[in-house]
């Protein structure tokens, strides 16, 4: 009797030395170092050694000694997705391991800022790929001409056969408008500018998203590889030969891949990181907006994405693709 508790006694306490045993390699193993690869969207930075232990506030101030970003500042991302700093999680949690490229982003990166005398222009993609049947209301141009110190803005939309004008005068305080069409002809009028200086208010419209746009997650960008842009572009042929008259053909708040070879197919010659934004322009009567911007490591803006209630005829998209250009080519 007395040997068989011994044995007993000692089975529970071999159990329990096995019990202690394995949580203590397991704190050793949470607690280990891992070695990350740092980068920035213009290239390697080196490596950081982390505890596993670490939060994710640690890891930003390491990032921070390296890049001279702000945490505050910082967007991570791990590949292609963008991590989640609001929640201050330990690395073991995130399940990063020695080799994970931490790609750091500043957000003041995003959108290079305005100059003060700028220019930009925005040429349907449509153009640059072949396809050149254009609606009569088809916006195929806009053009932004800024000279912030005289408080000045002129907006321009181009169509197939007119265009439309607006110029803000912050100093008066006044916009003169020039709205045409191809068989009415052009009307123009001038009215004072009741609400705030319209130059200030361009400005801290893009100084907003340049600092705090979202990353396009990879499951919602617009803009793919080629292999992809061809599978989904066969997605769209394939539906739209089995849809009703009634369905549309695409999803509609998303781009129409199978338009023609090469729409949103995303540029192999830049590194760019795709914004999610909601830019309005001051295009009359619509609801003109940009959704997306696609911008390279320096913050230059290479393509954009719009959408407008204006968009209903069959031979355009939703959502449009627009080149951008700092240089008048039109």
């Amino acid at each position: 009797m007395f040997s068989t508790l011994c044995r007993l006694v000692k089975a529970s306490l071999d159990w329990l030395g096995l019990r202690v045993r394995r949580a203590l390699t397991e704190q050793i193993s949470e607690d280990s170092d891992i070695q990350l690869e740092l980068c920035n969207l213009a290239g390697p930075l080196g490596k950081l050694k982390m505890s596993t232990a670490s939060t994710v506030t640690e890891l930003q101030a390491a990032i921070e000694v390296v890049t001279e970003v702000p945490a505050c500042k910082q967007k991570l991302l791990l590949g292609n997705l963008e991590l989640d700093l609001t929640t201050n999680v330990r690395l073991s949690e995130l399940q990063l391991k020695t080799g994970d490229c931490i790609t750091a982003v500043a957000m003041r990166q995003m959108l290079a800022p305005l100059a003060s005398d700028f220019y930009l222009q925005f040429y349907s993609s449509r153009d640059r790929l072949g396809l050149k049947r254009y609606s009569s209301a088809f916006s195929i141009v806009y053009k932004f001409y800024g000279n912030l110190p005289e408080k000045s803005l002129k907006f321009e939309v181009w169509r197939k056969n007119d265009h439309d004008k607006i110029c803000l005068d912050g100093k008066a305080m006044v916009i003169t408008m020039q709205d045409s069409h191809w068989m009415s002809g052009t009307r123009e009028w001038t009215r004072a500018i009741s609400g705030p200086e319209p130059s200030a208010s361009f400005v801290a419209a893009w100084t907003s998203v340049a600092e705090s746009a979202p990353l396009a997650e990879p499951s919602d960008r617009f803009w793919l590889e080629a292999a992809e842009a061809d599978r989904r572009s066969q997605m769209d042929k394939e539906k739209q030969a089995k849809r009703s008259y009634r369905e549309p053909d695409y999803e509609p708040e998303r781009p129409r891949y199978g338009l023609m070879p090469g729409w949103f197919t995303l540029p192999e010659e830049h590194d760019l990181i795709e914004l999610v934004v909601d830019f309005p322009l001051p295009e009359p009567h619509t609801n003109t907006r940009i959704v997306r911007m696609l911008v390279d490591s320096r913050g230059t803006l290479h393509r954009v994405a719009i959408t407008s209630a204006n968009m209903t005829n069959p031979m355009q998209s939703k959502i449009e693709e627009y080149d951008v250009s700092s240089e008048d080519t039109v």
